[in-house]
């Protein structure tokens, strides 16, 4: 749709367009002057939600705009939750019930007499006074949501102060960008205004509060109950590591192991070095004895001299471990130690007596020195005494050090596992201290910025709300306006109506020929309009292409049908027009109508060329040729073309002969009517009889529709028509 044709589309419509926005307008007047006066209160907020100092972030975080929003939307949510809209109303209604009179801060005289007539009294009998929870608490046990019950239809129906729905009506929004929140209340009595205002801030800060530290409540109570429980998992691990160190004498496993494992190395080596001194010691006095002669041997070999032996090997095991196992700064084991040395020293001299009573040669049987020979053997003797114990001690302490070796060895796999146990539970323990820090700060962070204040309190407006009537006609107005101009819209754009050119070929997929305005009377029609007729019939001549005398070489006419949908769209008139034109131009033409015009109560006059044929006559003719010679009978010049006039294809029948001799067809149709299945079902159907593509005649197409075609037309325009033209200029 061009701009053109929607300004013609309001100039259509225009009483439309302005009766039913003035109706609306008026109806909104009348009710809206009849109601009565509001009044307005407002409290203001600060929730440093975001500009708050946060524990966790710091005073230099950024601020997020994102999450500050959404914190505000949960604020504002709160706050119209249905529960916090309830709470205020039972509040609202049990404190005007427990004021022994009308006070105009907190209610009108007007609305207490109101609301004491419609309060049954069993109502008022639940009201305690003095004690708003006590009160509340009744009115809850008697609300039940059943129709007949009171406090339920008070809260659920259209009650103007107390139900919930008239207490959502409240406006919250933010102001600008800053940490304000403003709230503000409309109401018929200025009392209740700043009064709801007032229980809705005290309200919704302790519903806000709690919802608030309820969010971090139950995760702080978690990790202080699993900080217990692992606490006492930590403590039975350490203990159990206690009692295994004591049941097994560690106090150090790791060095204890350690140590053994370096004093088996040294207990090692000095047992080889002991064993060489050994059997140096026992090759030694071998090779002496060897040199000593028998009786020597027999006198060494006494049972004293093997005593003292004994003895002294006794004495050297018990100095030997003694020296392993004593500490140096240990007294007792000190005296022990020299003790035994002493009767060691004591031992060696008794031994030393005992050979010196040796009597016989002075040499032994190899040539030595019979007395060096005894003494150097009574040293060996001695240093094998000495060793020999050594070598028993070392070796009683290497089964030792073997077995704590053994019991050592499967203690390490039980201690690491008791360890691992420690570790784990030291890890875990700091884990959720860590964690409970967290929900502890987390908490005091929501408690800082669940300190909701109130920086302007609700106050008792005096003077009612300014009158906003006319805006309110003006909107009620446009409102109006937009939505009949958007119904006329979808009208005009669903509507099949032929109406112009290009709305013709869009609906019926055919070419238009011409177009016709609406005729006038002879007598009436200005000259301007006359030549517009006939350029418009020229037109159609000439898009149809009937042949002038000039062009008809082999003198066959040329039959034209005209036809339509339904009766009544001018086909008759049509034709009269072209035939007229022939004439001018003394030209032969034949026009047959299958029916005589009726005028009145009269037949019409028919022009010369006219004829009226009998349709069912020509059935039979199968041949253009047979035709032709049926309808010029008595006539004394052939004529060029033979224009046919068909009976409305949708209510009449019609000779199919005719369609297929016919060498063009025109389908005269009238521009106010809609085209419908039926039209386009009858058009398809006589399409494939036709040599050529139909075309359209568009008959009484209005005048402001003809531009398309014919451009500017004659006459006098007016205001109007000049400046849609300047316009499509």
């Amino acid at each position: 749709m061009t701009i053109i044709q929607l300004v013609r589309l309001i100039r259509k419509r225009l009483p439309l367009l302005i009766l039913f926005p003035v109706i609306v307008s008026l109806m909104v007047f009348f009710y809206i002057r009849g109601k009565e006066k509001t009044y307005q209160s407002e409290v203001t907020f600060y929730t440093e939600l975001a500009s708050g100092y946060n524990l966790q972030a710091g005073p230099s975080s950024r601020v997020d705009y994102h999450a500050t929003q959404i914190a505000f939307d949960n604020f504002i949510g709160i706050m119209s939750a249905r529960e916090t809209i309830r709470e205020v109303s039972l509040r609202l209604f049990a404190t005007h019930l427990m004021m022994d009179g009308p006070d105009p801060r907190m209610i009108s005289p007007k609305h207490f007499r109101e609301l004491h007539e419609i309060t049954p009294k069993e109502v008022k009998d639940l009201i305690v006074r003095g004690d708003m929870e006590a009160t509340l608490h009744n009115l809850c046990q008697y609300e039940k949501p059943e129709k007949e019950n009171f406090i339920y239809g008070l809260l659920h129906y259209e009650h103007p102060h107390y139900s919930i729905e008239s207490i959502s009506e409240y406006q919250a929004r933010r102001v600008s960008n800053s940490d304000l929140v403003r709230i503000t209340y409309e109401s018929n009595d200025p009392g209740i205004a700043r009064l709801t205002l007032e229980i809705l801030a005290t309200t919704f800060i302790d519903n806000y509060s709690t919802i608030k530290s309820d969010q971090t409540k139950e995760a702080v109570a978690y990790f202080e109950k699993r900080l217990r429980e692992v606490a006492q998992q930590l403590d039975e691990a350490e203990d159990q590591l206690l009692e295994f160190n004591t049941a097994n004498n560690i106090i150090n496993y790791y060095e204890q192991t350690k140590f053994i494992a370096d004093q088996k190395e040294k207990l090692k080596v000095e047992v080889q070095r002991v064993s060489m001194e050994y059997a140096a010691a026992q090759e030694a006095i071998n090779r002496l004895e060897d040199q000593m002669q028998s009786a020597d041997n027999i006198f060494l070999s006494s049972s004293t001299i093997l005593e003292l032996r004994d003895s002294l090997t006794r004495i050297n095991e018990n100095i030997a471990l003694l020296r392993m196992v004593a500490h140096l700064d240990d007294t007792a084991a000190a005296q022990t130690l020299a003790n035994y040395e002493q009767q060691s020293r004591n031992v060696q001299q008794r031994m030393e007596l005992e050979v010196d009573k040796l009597h016989g040669l002075q040499k032994t049987k190899e040539g030595a020195n019979r007395k060096e020979v005894i003494r150097l053997w009574l040293d060996k003797v001695i240093d094998f005494a000495g060793t020999r114990g050594s070598l028993n001690v070392l070796d009683e302490r290497q089964e030792e050090f073997e077995e704590r070796y053994r019991t050592f060895a499967p203690l390490g796999a039980r201690l690491k596992r008791i360890e691992r146990k420690i570790d784990i539970s030291e890890r875990e323990y700091l884990s959720i201290l860590h964690s409970l820090g967290q929900a502890r700060l987390q908490q005091e962070n929501i408690k800082m910025q669940s300190d909701v204040r109130i920086v302007g309190q609700p106050f008792f407006p005096l003077t009612p709300m300014p009158a906003r009537l006319v805006l309110i006609v003006i909107a009620a107005a446009l409102s109006a306006f937009l939505l009949i101009f958007l119904i006329v819209l979808l009208v005009e754009y669903y509507d099949n109506t032929l109406r112009d050119l290009a709305r013709t070929e869009r609906i019926t997929g055919m070419k238009v020929a011409s177009v016709m305005p609406r005729l006038y009377d002879g007598t009436t029609t200005p000259g301007w309009l006359k030549a517009l007729y006939q350029r418009l019939v020229e037109m159609l001549i000439f898009q149809m292409g009937m042949p002038y005398a000039d062009d008809n070489k082999d003198h066959t006419p040329q039959i034209i049908l005209l036809y339509s949908m339904q009766p009544g769209e001018g086909k008759t008139t049509i034709a009269r027009k072209v035939i007229e034109r022939f004439q001018k131009s003394r030209q032969e033409c034949l026009f047959l109508n299958y029916e005589q015009q009726i005028e009145g109560n009269h037949v019409a006059e028919m022009p010369e060329v006219e004829r009226i044929y009998e349709e069912k006559k020509y059935f039979e003719l199968f041949t253009k040729a047979s035709f032709i010679n049926e309808v010029t009978k008595g006539m004394e010049q052939m004529p060029l073309v033979i224009i046919v006039e068909l009976p409305p294809l949708l209510t009449r029948d019609f000779s199919v002969a005719l369609l297929r001799i016919a060498d063009n067809a025109c389908l005269v149709a009238n521009a106010g009517r809609r085209w419908s299945d039926a039209d386009d079902r009858a058009q398809k159907s006589i399409r494939p009889l036709l040599k050529n593509k139909p075309v359209v005649m568009l008959n009484y197409v209005a005048h402001e529709n003809m531009d398309s075609i014919v451009g500017r037309s004659g006459g006098k325009q007016s205001i109007w028509k000049r400046m849609q033209k300047k316009w499509k200029r």
